[in-house]
């Protein structure tokens, strides 16, 4: 359940003890010092493991945390009777990042539009804002059809042929994208291209 600001850490814990539970303690932080705000609870008694659990809030979004699952029981284990599991790790989703890239196939009348959105953990949605002056954001008077990324961390090329334009014109445009993090569309920076003139007879 890992989202931009939130997610919920899990592991099991076996007690070791007949008649009476473990304490366990995540400690989580965004380095392996763990400075987060630890979150403990008790098993029930058992000699079998049981699964725990603990929600996580107010994180902050694109961001590697690390975090570990340690127990205490009441029986002695070495050292101290506590254990600890080794150190896990969860990067939180984040808004992504978009490059608008060049034009290619420019005519008379139509164009191909490239660049690369890096979903940053979430699948992000996509689109090329266009029109002939410049503008910012998705404040162009026209989109092209655009598409979807996958959830990965690494940056997608996407492209998309608009059509339907007028010769010998300047035409500016950008890409922008929008995932869970940033329902709010992100953009790339400005390029342009000129379409080509009508042939002379």
């Amino acid at each position: 359940n890992v989202t931009s600001t939130t997610a919920t850490l899990n592991g099991k814990v076996n007690p070791k003890d007949p008649d009476a539970g473990a304490d366990w303690t995540f400690s989580w932080g965004t380095t392996t010092a763990y400075t987060g705000t630890p979150v403990s609870g008790t098993t029930a008694a058992g000699e079998t493991a049981q699964a725990v659990s603990a929600p996580l809030t107010g994180l902050s979004p694109n961001t590697t945390y690390h975090y570990k699952l340690c127990a205490t029981n009441g029986g002695g284990v070495p050292p101290g009777g506590t254990t600890c599991s080794g150190d896990q790790q969860f990067t939180t989703i984040g808004a992504p990042t978009v490059t608008t890239g060049a034009s290619s196939s420019v005519a008379q009348t139509a164009a191909t539009l490239a660049g690369t959105v890096d979903p940053n953990g979430d699948p992000s949605t996509w689109k090329f804002y266009f029109g002939t002056s410049s503008s910012s954001g998705t404040s162009y008077p026209n989109s092209s059809t655009g598409g979807t990324t996958g959830s990965g961390t690494t940056a997608v090329p996407v492209s998309d042929s608009i059509a339907g334009l007028t010769g010998n014109t300047t035409y500016f445009y950008r890409l922008c994208a929008t995932n869970t993090a940033s329902p709010t569309p992100i953009c790339g920076n400005e390029q342009q291209f000129t379409t080509q003139d009508a042939p002379t007879p």
